[in-house]
């Protein structure tokens, strides 16, 4: 009985290890990915130097050139600068608390929307699944906080979500990581979810991600497999979520919620054994997506730059670059890119032109 019981484990063991070294990147999503050539980076971008923004951020702002910064150790968690006018502290928002009108634990913070002249911003509060929407604009004409609403979404239990983005009016659209912060694995996969802004109902779901069971690294696991960072296309029909452990973004059509995956061709691909990170930042405006690409082992301390992909809403990759430095946080302002370090706190912009007529200003070949 013992030989068979052992022998029982043996071959589920090697059940197990088969299954492992068969796990594909492509099994992670819920959606067709298809290879898309690569562009290697001959040139090199030099944008020009803008300030030192002394804020350690974590997400980089700016609209009208109004940088917005957030902070979770102050006491009122918004500040804004003028960028025209030498870094000029013009006002701070968002106290921190747990009345109605404040705060205590901010998620992703990295839309900004237009409605009626108004600058809109969507602030999610983890703790109370709390979504408040911060007027912009009339903050700073009033020299208080205002916002224009504030909802609890889903009243039935707290809401992991780390990204919002405003579509119109009446909705938003949340990247729900469904994520246990006690437990290191994935009870249910990340979804898209559109909510009514008004009553905090939900409306729609959308399903990006499959089920990934039986790994329970600390630091490598099911749910960092499907880590990303995203963007909202500004006229607000399609979503971009660049992967980290795999060399593959992807594009959601919302309307239809459909989502085409495009993996770059001779990228290492995605591994059990060895994790590789690759995307680090997107950023768009209606024409491109502007992404931050680092191959790097994410267990070793070697810093190195990142690289600087252009995209078309499209999937096609138009350009590449290399960068002079390193940055790890980008955003578009109206005709400009801006580029960010969280370790030297410096910003830089260079014009969205540039790509379109290479500018030996900016660009340089090597």
């Amino acid at each position: 009985m013992k030989t068979n019981f052992f022998l029982r484990c043996i071959v589920m063991a090697v059940i197990c290890l088969s299954a492992c070294t068969k796990f594909r990147g492509e099994q992670c999503f819920r959606f067709p990915v298809k290879k898309v050539a690569d562009v290697k980076a001959l040139q090199t971008l030099t944008p020009d130097y803008v300030c030192n923004t002394m804020e350690g951020e974590l997400y980089l702002n700016i609209v009208d050139s109004l940088y917005i910064s957030f902070s979770r150790q102050r006491d009122n968690l918004c500040s804004i600068y003028n960028l025209n006018d030498n870094f000029k502290l013009l006002g701070v928002f968002c106290p921190r608390g747990r009345a109605l009108e404040e705060i205590i634990s901010l998620s992703g913070i990295n839309d900004i929307w237009t409605d009626n002249s108004n600058l809109l911003m969507p602030l999610y509060a983890l703790a109370e699944s709390k979504l408040l929407i911060l007027n912009l604009s009339e903050s700073l004409s009033q020299h208080k906080t205002v916002y224009s609403s504030i909802t609890r979404l889903s009243k039935e239990a707290i809401k992991p979500i780390y990204n919002c983005y405003i579509l119109d009016p009446n909705h938003i659209l949340a990247y729900n990581s469904n994520q246990n912060p006690v437990i290191d694995e994935m009870l249910d996969p990340p979804v898209i979810e559109i909510y009514d802004i008004h009553n905090g109902s939900l409306i729609r779901t959308i399903e990006i991600f499959n089920k990934i069971e039986g790994y329970n690294d600390p630091y490598y696991n099911s749910l960092s497999f499907v880590s990303n960072f995203t963007c909202i296309k500004p006229d607000r029909t399609k979503l971009v979520f660049a992967m980290y452990y795999h060399p593959q973004f992807n594009i959601l059509n919302i309307e239809t919620g459909k989502t085409l995956g495009f993996a770059i061709s001779g990228r290492p691909a995605f591994s059990l054994k060895h994790p590789v990170g690759h995307f680090i930042a997107v950023a768009s405006d209606n024409e491109n997506i502007y992404a931050l690409y680092q191959e790097t082992n994410p267990k070793d301390n070697v810093r190195q730059n990142a690289t600087l992909y252009i995209i078309d809403w499209d999937g096609q990759i138009k350009a590449h670059f290399n960068l002079a430095q390193y940055y790890d946080l980008l955003c578009v302002d109206g005709d400009n890119l801006y580029l960010g370090s969280r370790i030297s706190d410096e910003l830089y912009k260079c014009p969205t032109r540039v790509f379109k007529a290479s500018d030996s200003r900016y660009i340089s070949s090597e």
